[in-house]
């Protein structure tokens, strides 16, 4: 993630990329901790189910991946 950081912006000292990098990580990781909970519960509901939200995760990954290229 830090070589992708900076080819954004070449100019950034390492230190600010490091301190963007570690955001970027705290906040995928704080994302997943507040979401995992209704996650499960989707999940494990019988409107939901495991295929759904496998399914959901892998569009949700997918748009943003074609998004980002």
């Amino acid at each position: 993630m830090f070589y992708q950081l900076k080819s954004f912006d070449e100019s950034l000292s390492d230190s600010m990329i490091a301190s963007q990098a570690g955001m970027m990580a705290a906040a995928f990781t704080g994302a997943q901790f507040t979401t995992a909970m209704m996650w499960g519960r989707i999940s494990d509901s019988d409107r939901g189910g495991r295929k759904m939200v496998i399914l959901i995760g892998l569009s949700g990954t997918g748009t943003l991946k074609s998004v980002a290229l």
